[in-house]
């Protein structure tokens, strides 16, 4: 939504509001992802209703000297055209991003927080300390948290949430997407009318598979969901809609209600990754590292009608490839496979495939035909960041860190965990001394990244 606010240069007797050391440079090395990636990451749960205190919404001082404001710091650094060289807003523009229009009169802008300050007391904020509801409150290390509206736009959201307003279609997908990038910056939770107005953007104008700049973390302590009695659902996606999961090994007694195709200890999670075998207990996508799945499908061997395995794949509801292929004889048969060919799955993007049982002529895809969703993914994640005793990974899509020592151990331990969860290992067997510990981040389709290294003690 315009320039970077937190530096300035002087050049030639001109101060210039200019790209800080964290604006686009900085932002290249965050993987880049999807708004639909963004959706699959939030938390979905019921929000409190209490009333935040005044002094969450107070303003710090600028970060530039030139600017009496922070207010006024973002309207220059969010004004179109030539860099401003004073923090004056005289001979500004701005193109408001709730509204669309052109604004010249800098007396019909305002400055709003994207997330509004209720909001994010109502979806996690009410639990942080001050220093991080004020670092919050004048976060200027994403763009979209602070934005230069018009008054007349900031008149017509109020504090709404996505579920009660949103700017004209054009642009919704920018300003949910962002909203979605604070709220998952921020550790804010979302409910489930606002996942649910979330997910309906996702179909406007391709939403869903924009590249979109990848979250940059804050410091915010992940949320504490509330405890609730556990409900067993028919299937995960069920689950999903009701804001439940995923479900840990070991912690969560719903663990052993559903399928946990990948064996990694975690069921009903966003993205497992596995062979393409359909269940309707899948929760969103399966990711796959190859250009040419098998996918398998049930079908009843001698059953006339119901003997043929039937495969559609399609992106963009538009149809890229169809197969059928005869089921066997046996009637306790391995499920039959078929193997998409080269040239159908090509980007790293995400694809839809129906998979139906049928009669050699039933081509077009039934009511209860199973529809999966996959991507390709052979973009390996970036290295993992330490601290000298932990790691942790802030990549969107991280499913993993696998550990590992060259002190003669043999030992590789592969730990299970979300973006910024900060993991530590220590191998077994180890001797007093010093040991080598290398980290490398692994995604849900299993591509592995660079390695960091540090040293422990013992």
């Amino acid at each position: 939504m315009g320039r970077r606010r937190t530096t300035v240069v002087v050049a030639i007797l001109a101060t210039v509001l200019a790209v800080p050391a964290h604006g686009r440079a900085a932002e290249a090395a965050v993987p880049r992802t999807t708004p639909f990636a963004l959706l699959k990451q939030l938390i979905v749960t019921p929000e409190t209703a209490t009333a935040a205190p005044r002094s969450f919404a107070a303003w710090s001082k600028p970060t530039v000297k030139q600017c009496t404001t922070l207010r006024a710091q973002v309207l220059a650094a969010d004004a179109t055209g030539p860099t401003p060289r004073t923090c004056s807003p005289a001979g500004l523009r701005w193109t408001d991003p709730l509204t669309g229009t052109i604004q010249q009169d800098a007396t019909r802008m305002t400055v709003v927080r994207l997330v509004p300050i209720e909001e994010a007391w109502d979806s996690g904020a009410s639990r942080w300390d001050a220093k991080t509801r004020q670092a919050f409150a004048n976060d200027l290390g994403y763009d979209g948290t602070l934005v230069a509206v018009s008054k007349a736009g900031a008149g017509k959201r109020k504090d709404r949430e996505p579920s009660a307003w949103t700017p004209p279609e054009k642009l919704t997908c920018t300003y949910v997407t962002q909203w979605m990038t604070v709220k998952l910056r921020w550790r804010l939770t979302v409910d489930k009318a606002e996942y649910d107005a979330l997910r309906h953007v996702m179909g406007i104008n391709k939403c869903a598979e924009r590249s979109v700049p990848g979250v940059r973390f804050s410091q915010a302590p992940p949320p504490v969901l509330p405890p609730r009695p556990p409900t067993r659902y028919e299937t995960c996606a069920a689950a999903a809609a009701a804001g439940r999961g995923p479900f840990l090994s070991g912690r969560d007694p719903e663990y052993a209600w559903y399928r946990d195709d990948d064996g990694d200890g975690v069921a009903c999670e966003t993205v497992e990754a596995v062979g393409m075998d359909p269940s309707s207990d899948w929760r969103t996508e399966r990711v796959t590292l190859t250009t040419q799945p098998a996918i398998s499908g049930d079908v009843t061997p001698g059953a006339s009608g119901a003997d043929y395995l039937h495969v559609r794949i399609l992106r963009d509801g538009n149809e890229l490839w169809s197969a059928v292929s005869k089921g066997p004889e046996d009637p306790n048969p391995t499920r039959p496979r078929i193997s998409v060919p080269a040239g159908v799955v090509t980007t790293e993007g995400t694809y839809t495939a129906q998979i139906w049982a049928g009669g050699p002529d039933a081509t077009t895809a039934p009511t209860n035909a199973i529809a999966m969703t996959f991507r390709l993914d052979q973009t390996p994640p970036p290295i993992p960041e330490s601290d000298g005793s932990s790691a942790w990974s802030n990549a969107p899509d991280v499913a993993a860190l696998v550990f590992s020592t060259n002190a003669g151990y043999g030992s590789t331990q592969r730990i299970p965990v979300r973006p910024g969860e900060h993991r530590s290992w220590t191998p077994p067997g180890v001797s007093v001394g010093a040991t080598l510990i290398t980290v490398r981040a692994q995604d849900h389709a299993g591509n592995l990244g660079p390695a960091t290294s540090y040293g422990i003690y013992t």
